[in-house]
C-alpha cells in the first residue's frame, strides 16, 4: 500500500499544466482496483481525479465558448470536492495530496481569470473574453415547473379551470383542446404551481401504454397516482396507503371506489378539491379500439364526474369527443366544458423572448420578425429563441439582429421536420393540404373552381383559420406562421 501510494503521489505531483492534468487519470491505470492493495479513501481519490482529468481534456477539445466554460466550471467543482475528501483522509494519502490538489485549483482559477481578462497563459493580449448567454429555452419538450422563466401567459386558461372547479354545484368534465405542440401538456404539468392552494392537481399521461393494459391496471394506476400525489399532505397519509395491485384483480372498480371514498373524506376535512388531469385522452380511445380496455373505464369516469363532490376530471387532447370513433364519448362526457389552448398573446410572446435572457438586446424589428415567423406558437417561439441564443453565443455578442432571426428560422425549418410533418399530415385533411399548397404557392384565387368544389374549399379555409394555421388579413388569406409556409413550399408536397 505504501509503495503504490507513493508512486501515485509522485506522478500526480508532476501535474503542473492543463495538458498534464488532462492525462492525470492514466496514473491509476497500472494500480490494482482491489481495496486490499490500496489504503482507505484511495478509490474515492481515483474517481475524482479521473473526473477532473476527463473534464479538463474535454475543456481543451471543446470548440464552443459555452461548452468550454461548462467543462472548466465542472472541473473546478470536482477539485473542491476532492479537497474536502482529502482533509478527512489519514497520512500519507491525505497529507501528501492536499498541496497537489491545491495547486490544481490555482491552475484552474488562473485559466478562468485569464479567459475573463482576455489573456492566454502566454500573456498575449486578446479582446475581452465573451461570457456566453445561458440558454433557457426548451424546444420540443413540455415545460415543467422548473422552466417557469419560459412558461408565459395562459392566465385565462388557469382562471377558467379554477372558475369551474370552484362551482361545486355543477358536475361536468373539462376538456383542454388544441393543436399538437400548442402547449396543452405544459399547462397540465404546471397546474400544481399555478392553481390556488385549495386545488390539488394529479397528472396522468394516457399515451403511456400502462393505462391501456386492461381495466384492472387502469384502476390500479389511477389509484396509485392519486395516493402518490397526496402523500405530501400529512393528514392524507393517515388515510391513504400504497394500493396493492392484487386488490384490483377481481373487482377493480370497487377497489378504485374505495380509494376515492378515502380521498373524499380527506378532501372534505381540509377543504380541497382534486383535479385529475388526463393528458392525451385519445390514448384511451385507442385502447378501446384495440380491446385492451373496455368502455367500463368510461363508465367509471362518468361516475366520478357526476357523483364525486371533491374530485373533478380534466381531459386534454387535440380531438373533440365527437371526432373519436371507438367509443361514444359524448355519451360519457355529459355537459363537457371546452377550454381552447391556442397561440400566445403578443405581449406574452414578447415576455417569453425577453424576460428569461435580459442580457440579450433586440435590434429594431428583430422581435417583430420573430413574432411574424412563429405566429406566437409556443413550440416555434421556443425553437427560434433557442437557435438565436446558440448563434449569438457562437458570434460572441448579445445583440440580436434581423439576420439572426432569419437564420434561426431557417434552422428551425430544417430541424423541426417532425413538427411540421405532423401538422401537415395529421392536423390537416387532404382538402386543407390542397388549400395550403395553393396559398403557399401564391395561387390563391377564390371563385375559379366549380361551385361544388368551391364550397369544399371554403369549408377547408374556415377550418384552417379556426386552427390558426391560416388567418384572414386585409391583403387576403395568409399563413399564420411564416415558418410553416416556408416548409410547405419546400417539403409539403413530398410529405403527403
Amino acid at each position: 500500500q505504501g509503495a503504490l501510494t507513493r508512486y501515485a503521489i509522485r506522478k500526480l505531483q508532476k501535474v503542473t499544466e492543463l495538458t498534464t492534468l488532462a492525462k492525470a487519470g492514466s496514473v491509476f491505470e497500472t494500480i490494482p482496483i482491489s481495496p486490499e492493495y490500496t489504503p482507505k479513501g484511495f478509490a474515492d481519490v481515483r474517481v475524482h481525479v479521473d473526473t477532473i482529468a476527463h473534464d479538463v481534456n474535454d475543456y481543451l477539445k471543446r470548440k464552443t465558448v459555452m461548452g468550454r466554460r461548462q467543462r472548466l466550471d465542472h472541473a473546478r467543482q470536482e477539485v473542491l470536492k476532492l479537497q474536502n475528501k482529502l482533509i478527512l483522509l489519514a497520512r500519507p494519502l491525505g497529507h501528501s495530496l492536499r498541496p497537489v490538489v491545491d495547486d490544481w485549483l490555482l491552475l484552474l482559477n488562473k485559466e478562468v481569470d485569464e479567459r475573463s481578462e482576455g489573456r492566454r497563459a502566454t500573456g498575449v493580449e486578446q479582446a475581452t473574453t465573451f461570457v456566453p448567454v445561458s440558454n433557457p429555452f426548451v424546444a420540443g419538450n413540455p415545460l415543467l415547473p422548473r422552466d417557469k422563466d419560459v412558461f408565459k401567459g395562459r392566465e385565462h386558461i388557469i382562471a377558467r379551470i379554477e372558475e369551474h372547479l370552484a362551482n361545486v354545484e355543477q358536475r361536468f368534465a373539462l376538456l383542454l383542446y388544441g393543436r399538437r405542440r400548442i402547449g396543452k401538456t405544459s399547462v397540465l404539468k404546471n397546474l400544481p404551481m399555478l392553481l390556488q392552494s385549495q386545488f390539488v392537481s394529479v397528472y396522468a399521461d394516457l399515451e403511456e401504454p400502462k393505462w391501456r393494459e386492461g381495466d384492472e391496471l387502469f384502476c390500479y394506476h389511477l389509484a396509485r397516482a392519486l395516493v402518490h400525489n397526496l402523500d405530501r399532505y400529512p393528514a392524507a397519509r393517515d388515510l391513504l396507503r400504497e394500493p396493492a395491485m392484487t386488490r384490483f384483480d377481481r373487482h377493480p372498480f370497487t377497489a378504485l371506489d374505495q380509494v376515492l371514498d378515502s380521498i373524499e373524506v380527506w378532501a372534505s376535512r381540509v377543504g380541497r378539491r382534486i383535479l385529475i388531469a388526463f393528458d392525451e385522452y385519445e390514448g384511451l380511445d385507442e385502447g378501446i379500439r384495440q380491446r385492451t380496455v373496455t368502455t367500463r373505464v368510461l363508465d367509471q369516469l362518468r361516475g366520478i364526474i357526476q357523483h364525486r363532490e371533491y374530485i373533478a376530471v380534466l381531459l386534454a387532447g387535440s380531438h373533440r369527443p365527437q371526432a373519436l370513433t371507438a367509443a361514444k364519448w359524448p355519451h360519457y362526457l355529459l355537459n363537457v366544458k371546452m377550454i381552447e389552448v391556442g397561440i400566445l398573446k403578443r405581449r406574452d410572446a414578447q415576455e417569453l423572448l425577453t424576460a428569461p435572457v435580459r442580457r440579450l438586446r433586440y435590434e429594431v424589428n428583430a422581435l417583430e420578425r420573430i413574432l411574424a415567423l412563429t405566429h406566437c406558437e409556443p413550440f416555434l417561439l421556443q425553437a427560434v429563441a433557442f437557435e438565436i441564443v446558440q448563434q449569438v453565443n457562437q458570434m460572441k455578442r448579445v445583440t440580436v439582429e434581423v439576420e439572426d432571426v432569419e437564420a434561426a428560422g431557417r434552422s428551425v425549418v430544417r430541424g423541426a421536420e417532425m413538427y411540421f410533418a405532423v401538422l401537415w399530415n395529421e392536423e390537416c385533411s387532404a382538402e386543407e393540404r390542397a388549400v395550403l399548397s395553393r396559398v403557399a404557392g401564391g395561387e390563391w384565387k377564390p371563385g375559379v373552381l366549380e361551385e361544388e368544389e368551391e364550397e369544399e374549399e371554403k369549408e377547408a379555409v374556415i377550418s384552417l383559420c379556426e386552427k390558426t394555421i391560416l388567418e384572414f388579413r386585409p391583403t387576403g388569406i395568409r399563413f399564420g406562421s411564416e415558418l410553416f409556409e416556408w416548409w410547405v413550399r419546400e417539403e409539403g408536397s413530398n410529405s403527403a
